[in-house]
């Protein structure tokens, strides 16, 4: 990691000295530098490094969540589209978390940290930034994940890519009786369901199953995602899916693909 933006974690109670030019006093002084350094990066006018994502991981486990948005604050006055920070810069950090955790380079609590503020920002950007307006009687696309399945982040990034381009998507629903509820509705055309581990497989596979039955439309599309099919797409047929994608720009290319011309919004 480049010395300058390297972020030990400091105490609770710790804060960064006042510097000329009315930066906040609890804000890091690599902050600034940071937020430029992924703007251009974001923006394609310089590589992505490695030591930039590294240190937006460890600001994500400050003790002070307001970091974390400034940094994202900076992205988006900078001219980084809200879906560009999804994709570009949480879905990596997600990635990278996990990576860490398993190379037991981050401790159970600064990722469980880490993780809820990736869920606040996304949370954030999904409630304040622009959405394209569907048509009245667009398709509808819902997202399910099987029961007892955690890794739901992937789902939530894909939800809200879906309504930047337009469709109109049904939120994550928990319960059986919700997803009936909307499978009564001929208009949803798509099913999108989140599979994270192997142990969800089977519980997928029935859920599917299901789905199809007591669907109004008899033709909806089912696509398959989620970390271990990102990694195992062929399990996607055994789940009984019509299509897998490891990536929200990937599903939207799989939907272009499944999905009957003049039933979605213009994917691009």
């Amino acid at each position: 990691m480049d010395p300058d933006l390297t972020l030990p974690i400091p105490p609770s109670d710790a804060r960064c000295a006042p510097v000329e030019g009315g930066r906040p006093a609890d804000e890091p002084a690599v902050l600034p530098t940071l937020a430029a350094h992924l703007t251009e990066a974001l923006r394609g006018a310089r590589p992505e490094a490695p030591s930039d994502l590294d240190a937006f991981v460890d600001l994500l486990a400050l003790p002070d969540p307001d970091v974390c948005h400034g940094v994202v604050d900076r992205l988006i006055a900078g001219g980084v589209h809200p879906e560009t920070v999804l994709t570009g810069l949480l879905t990596p950090a997600a990635r990278r978390l996990g990576s860490l955790w398993e190379d037991d380079l981050k401790s159970f609590v600064d990722v469980t940290i880490a993780t809820g503020r990736l869920q606040e920002l996304l949370r954030w950007i999904i409630s304040h930034a622009p959405i394209d307006a569907h048509a009245p009687r667009a398709p509808e696309i819902m997202l399910v994940t099987p029961r007892g399945e955690d890794h739901t982040f992937g789902a939530l990034v894909f939800h809200a890519v879906l309504r930047f381009r337009g469709w109109s998507v049904v939120p994550i629903a928990p319960f059986w009786r919700d997803i009936e509820s909307s499978l009564a509705n001929p208009r949803l055309a798509v099913l999108g369901i989140s599979v994270g581990t192997e142990r969800s497989l089977a519980e997928s596979r029935r859920l599917i199953r299901r789905i199809r039955a007591a669907a109004a439309n008899r033709e909806l599309v089912v696509l398959a995602g989620g970390p271990l099919l990102a990694i195992r797409p062929e399990l996607g047929d055994d789940i009984g899916a019509d299509g897998v994608a490891g990536d929200a720009d990937e599903a939207l290319q799989v939907l272009k693909k499944l999905v009957p011309r003049g039933l979605h919004p213009d994917i691009h």
